[in-house]
């Protein structure tokens, strides 16, 4: 539902045209104050729109309708394998995402995405992994019932140390699964805003 400016509360009739048959779009570039006069909010409505005017009037002169003011990078995942787990010491959501989790044997994965559980469909892990199996060279994935350890890098040693979040693996899948990323926020210009798309998943 759009919001109408020019009626109770905010009145501001910035486009409005007057007797002489101009707006104050036309007339005016700035609104004053004086001291000791209470301020109006149709003053600061009115004001708020001015600056925009100045911001889309440039913004028309440098950009075309539905320009990419500042790119977000897309980055695809193809193949992912996916962790189901029967336990974890923390909730999972995407706070988890870019943690990585160690088995027992050294294998070590990197989290790309956190769903988590629904019905009776459990806590799930996408994640890829970084290394194979520390001991025998052979494992690839996390196997049942592996207990898995977070591991944060510690830049003084330049290894990982083991963290907080433990977790227990209830059943892994290698799946097909395209993940989109958009890795940084993406800005466009459309109808004299600039418009901010977060980052997504």
């Amino acid at each position: 539902m759009a919001i109408k400016f020019n009626v109770d509360p905010y009145y501001d009739d910035f486009l409005k045209a007057g007797a002489d048959g101009l707006s104050p779009k036309e007339k005016y570039n700035k609104v004053l104050f004086r001291p000791g006069i209470a301020v109006q909010a149709r003053e600061m409505t009115q004001l708020q729109s001015m600056l925009q005017n100045q911001v889309t009037q440039f913004g028309n002169h440098m950009f075309k309708e539905g320009s990419l003011v500042i790119p977000g990078g897309n980055a695809y995942n193809n193949y992912a394998d996916y962790v189901k787990l029967s336990a974890i010491s923390t909730s999972v959501s995407d706070s988890l995402i870019g943690k990585h989790f160690k088995n027992a044997d050294g294998l070590r994965a990197k989290v790309i995405a956190a769903v988590a559980a629904t019905g009776s469909d459990p806590d799930t892990l996408y994640v890829v992994y970084q290394n194979s199996n520390g001991t025998t060279n052979t494992d690839k994935t996390f196997s049942a019932s592996d207990s898995l350890t977070e591991q944060v890098w510690n830049n003084s040693t330049s290894s990982y140390d083991d963290g907080t979040i433990t977790a227990t693996v209830g059943t892994t899948t290698c799946y097909i699964h395209r993940l989109r990323s958009i890795s940084n926020n993406s800005c466009w210009y459309y109808n004299g805003w600039y418009n901010t798309n977060s980052n997504d998943r």
